[in-house]
């Protein structure tokens, strides 16, 4: 048996939760959703899985690796669009090799009996069965509540969950079966719903989830390690608190809230009924009720929207240091300058060349930079830059001359590709917007990870990716990184002609005898 865990939710309702990663990865009980899922199958006896994405799959790659440190055999299969299950059961006949497979929403949280379903399903010989439930779990919103309150709701007819077990060769004209679920069931399509999931996970609905740390549901307290608590601190169950947490004096947390790891809460600062995802800052005497709150972004219940909240000293990112600014703006341009200074006899040997071979010193290109690449210039300019180069760009040797620009500052050292102007109409989809939020660079994850000219897509994937999750070490392993595969790129444009001209020899050679 295989899992089949889809990962197609709409990520735009979560917003800003979802700016870098997927719906299946934000937290529920302080662990990504797409990990209580595979924790849950694999505690069942099922360790093969195929997690398919549509929305940011490198995050996904990174967190779930091969699967190993669950005891599991992980593969992320990467779709441009969400599929139907037959239609989805089809495209991967090739990976199920013909197992069966169990497919399932990653973002559908409830007490699925799996051996109970498999064994269902493989008795009665079916070539599928699908999932159908009578109840959801629905929250009562009283706002102001001690607790947050849920009831059972029975539906008048029965919920297609999405779930369905399936031979590999399985169609729809072919004979199925139903299996009825009659316990507690959350899908998690709203920041609302997110919110009552984990307090549902603290309330014990969800055994499969909470039921490893809370033993006693609404009653326990659960506390990571490298917990700091300051003086006349107050902690009111049911919490969980992660790790490398640091409560501060006076603050308390009033129970029915899932803290994060790496949060600090300052003094006097009191939470309830809230989730505080992983590295966020609660300031001195913030009050924080019925909300998500993430670095600098809460949502409220009772508002039922996110809110930006520009005072640091209220709520902020932890992550939001001083130094990767200092990095980014500062570090990266005495780089360049370095080395531009040691490239420069290379720079002015190959002007020199060009100008023997009647050319100009420097060939001029002009790019299209993306709206961050502006941030610091003035509003009136034109989003462009001129980059002096020599003839491949696509060499470490054609790039050089371009550190001139970086070290005006028109250019970034690190960042994503400036484009020609015949490539902008490709960058005109929705789905390409997010690398407008990183500055151009010189050197860019294309080239860091060697995505060949024609793999135009493969191209956007990354670079979204890496304007979602910028930091001053990803800029150094990408500066790295790009420099070696520049360099061999140089090196095989350089001995090329010489290849060229020995086969050439050789041809003339095996005519003439």
């Amino acid at each position: 048996m295989i899992v089949v865990l889809t990962c197609f939710q709409d990520s735009k309702p979560f917003l800003p939760l979802t700016h870098n990663r997927p719906v299946a990865m934000l937290p529920l009980m302080n662990v990504p959703i797409i990990q209580a899922q595979i924790e849950k199958f694999v505690e069942a006896g099922v360790s093969r899985f195929l997690v398919v994405a549509v929305d940011y799959p490198l995050p996904l790659q990174e967190f779930l690796g091969d699967g190993s440190r669950w005891g599991a055999s992980i593969e992320v299969v990467v779709l441009k669009d969400p599929y139907p299950n037959f239609p989805l059961l089809h495209r991967l006949s090739f990976k199920l090799e013909g197992e069966s497979a169990l497919i399932m929403p990653a973002e559908l949280i409830l007490n699925l009996d799996v051996p109970g379903l498999i064994t269902f399903q493989s008795v009665g010989q079916d070539a599928y069965v699908k999932v159908f439930a009578r109840h959801t779990l629905d929250l009562v919103t009283t706002p102001k509540a001690p607790k947050p309150t849920f009831k059972k709701n029975r539906l008048d007819t029965l919920l297609e969950t999405g779930i369905m077990v399936a031979r590999a060769d399985a169609i729809p004209e072919q004979q199925g079966a139903s299996y009825l679920y009659d316990g507690n069931l959350i899908k998690i399509d709203s920041p609302l719903a997110l919110w009552a999931a984990n307090m549902a996970g603290l309330g014990g609905f969800f055994q499969s989830i909470g039921g490893r740390r809370f033993t006693s549901p609404g009653k326990d307290l659960y506390i990571g390690h490298h917990f700091k608590r300051g003086k006349e601190t107050e902690i009111v169950a049911p919490v969980l608190v992660g790790h490398h947490v640091r409560l501060n004096h006076r603050a308390a947390l009033y129970g029915w809230t899932v803290i994060g790891n790496g949060v600090f809460i300052d003094n006097g600062a009191h939470i309830s009924r809230s989730v505080i995802v992983d590295h966020t800052y609660i300031g001195p005497q913030t009050a924080v009720e019925e909300a998500i709150v993430e670095g600098k972004h809460i949502f409220n219940l009772e508002i039922g929207q996110w809110v930006e909240v520009t005072d640091s000293f209220i709520i902020s990112d932890i992550r939001d240091g001083l130094i990767t600014n200092v990095l980014q703006r500062g570090l990266w341009r005495v780089v360049a300058a370095f080395f531009l200074i040691l490239a420069m006899p290379a720079i002015i040997a190959g002007g020199v060349i060009r100008k023997i071979r009647g050319k100009p010193f420097f060939r001029l290109r002009r790019f299209l930079t993306t709206k961050a690449s502006l941030a610091d210039s003035q509003a009136n300019k034109q989003p462009s830059v001129t980059c002096i180069s020599f003839d491949n760009w696509n060499s470490l040797i054609g790039r050089l001359p371009a550190l001139f620009n970086v070290v005006s500052g028109r250019l970034k050292l690190v960042g994503v590709r400036p484009l020609q102007s015949k490539e902008s109409p490709l960058y005109q989809e929705e789905w390409t917007e997010l690398r407008e939020d990183a500055p151009c660079g010189l050197f860019t994850p294309v080239d860091a990870e060697r995505i060949g000219e024609d793999q135009e897509e493969a191209k956007i994937v990354a670079e979204n990716y890496y304007a979602a999750t910028r930091s001053a070490f990803t800029d150094l392993k990408i500066f790295l990184l790009g420099v070696v595969n520049l360099a061999i790129s140089s090196v095989k444009t350089l001995v090329r002609p010489l290849c060229d001209k020995e086969q050439r020899t050789a041809r003339k050679k095996l005519e003439s005898s």
